[in-house]
């Protein structure tokens, strides 16, 4: 399980990520105002656990390898 908290240029987001029998789980929670050490540990303990176990939709994603472009190259290809 991952979680990870940042600002989307308006609010502060945690994200949890949690993977089971090879299935991403993924939901987000609002902190609103940038979170406290003390506001980060009340949610793992209490808040994150509930959340997880709403997580019941279940959606395909397609993963697909891609290849890394130079950033020369995407900086030649922007500039046409």
């Amino acid at each position: 399980m991952k979680l990870t908290i940042y600002h989307d240029g308006q609010y502060w987001v945690g994200v949890v990520e949690e993977q089971d029998q090879g299935k991403l789980k993924a939901a987000r929670y609002i902190f609103g105002a940038e979170p406290k050490d003390e506001e980060i540990l009340h949610f793992i303990r209490e808040e994150m656990w509930e959340l997880v176990s709403r997580l019941s939709q279940e959606v395909a994603i397609k993963w697909s390898e891609t290849k890394k472009v130079n950033p020369k190259r995407l900086a030649r290809q922007a500039a046409y």
